[in-house]
């Protein structure tokens, strides 16, 4: 049976009380006598019953407030120990979402091979709206939906590489999709349909979306830092403090996005690039006037 110790506090506290406990009982004491000054046996009487009752009354203090001290500390010690309870939760729920992570991938991707090995209804042999190709995309959308931006990128690896995103024939849409923080650096997504698709804070630096169609895609926060655009539509795209600095873009394609806060091509905040461009336009514009 495990024994409980005595906390050091505690121990403590009790010395405490009973140093300053004697030391209050002399002091009175010769308090006492000195204002009492018994010179008859009654009055010495007086003296030690005027002194019990002294005692008794700063006994019961200390007594109180070494309760209220222990109090204090048996309060202090289950207030650690419910932070120490909460810490291992989070620690033991932090565990869970790690391996839930670690297995989602391998899981999706064994789902979906036997989706496209399957002898009755192949997924690239299915039609449009067949029930194969509903669930393989309702599969992607929902795997996507709950991992985190390094696993989400191995989906679309995957996708890619099987050829299932292709935008002439997409098996798979990602249209829509939820690919916030997802790192998708140097990935090829030539001619993919990411229409609407959720790419805030998306690491897109070097990516290859040429002809991609980007348009009304959420790409707040994202890096587009030297992707490759040529082609890619973005209209009414949300590029909010995006970074396209050195991406392959023109000023035609980000005619109709919103680019408020965003990192221009050549380095300048769209506020910055916008007024030095009204400024040539108003200099051409006066060059030419009689």
């Amino acid at each position: 049976m495990r024994t409980q110790r005595v906390p050091i506090a505690a121990i403590i506290i009790a010395v405490i009380v009973v140093a300053v406990a004697a030391l209050l009982g002399v002091v009175l004491w010769r308090v006492l006598d000195t204002y009492i000054d018994p010179t008859s046996p009654t009055e010495k009487k007086d003296l030690v019953q005027s002194f019990a009752v002294v005692v008794a009354g700063v006994v019961g203090s200390l007594s109180a407030l070494a309760a209220v001290g222990n109090l204090y500390i048996s309060r202090r010690n289950l207030q650690q120990q419910r932070e120490l309870e909460l810490e291992r939760s989070e620690r033991e729920r932090a565990l869970d979402y790690e391996r839930a992570q670690e297995d989602a991938v391998p899981e999706y991707i064994e789902q979906m091979m036997t989706l496209l090995s399957d002898k009755d209804t192949p997924l690239r042999m299915s039609k449009e709206d067949s029930e194969v190709r509903i669930l393989a995309r309702l599969r992607t959308q929902t795997t996507l939906a709950r991992l985190d931006g390094s696993r989400k990128a191995q989906v679309v690896q995957f996708l890619q590489a099987a050829r299932l995103i292709r935008n002439d024939m997409p098996l798979v849409r990602l249209a829509g999709a939820d690919l916030r923080e997802a790192n998708l650096i140097r990935t090829n997504l030539i001619r993919t349909n990411l229409i609407r698709t959720n790419l805030r804070g998306a690491d897109l630096r070097e990516a290859d979306l040429r002809e991609a169609d980007l348009s009304r895609a959420h790409l707040e926060g994202s890096h587009l830092g030297g992707a490759h655009l040529e082609g890619a539509h973005l209209s009414r795209a949300h590029l909010e403090g995006a970074h396209l600095r050195e991406a392959y873009v023109t000023d035609e394609q980000l005619a109709d996005a919103h680019l408020q806060g965003t990192t221009m091509p050549n380095g300048q905040k769209y506020e910055d690039w916008l007024t030095d461009r009204e400024g040539h336009m108003e200099a051409g514009d006066n060059s030419g006037s009689p």
